[in-house]
């Protein structure tokens, strides 16, 4: 969980540097670049993103929420952002395909049965 927060605020996962390509800040500033992030301020969008992370992996960890809730998290982050409803949709549905592709490989490379 840490690591992902840490990426999220910008800090470099392995080989990458701080606010660059890859990381959650480099990634809005790319978007508000090209006009399509409507919050004012990328510093202000990464908080409101790490913000939604940490309450849902919060969540998640006491079992109050399940996989299942992993649509409506990356519907609220791309609504908070700004990201228009057919598109977040769109980008919902990819990041649940994504969210269980990872699953299934962190269970391969643990041996923890899903």
């Amino acid at each position: 969980m840490g690591e992902m927060i840490k990426v999220a605020r910008g800090r470099p996962a392995a080989g990458r540097r701080p606010g660059g390509a890859g990381s959650a800040a480099g990634d809005l500033a790319d978007a508000r670049s090209a006009g399509l992030l409507s919050v004012g301020s990328v510093k202000l969008a990464v908080g409101i993103v790490v913000a939604l992370v940490e309450q849902a992996l919060s969540l998640f960890s006491t079992s109050r929420i399940d996989a299942t809730a992993i649509p409506d998290i990356v519907r609220a982050v791309l609504r908070a952002m700004g990201c228009p409803s057919g598109d977040a949709a769109k980008r919902t549905d990819e990041a649940a395909l994504n969210a269980d592709a990872f699953a299934q490989r962190t269970s391969a490379a643990t041996g923890i049965a899903l």
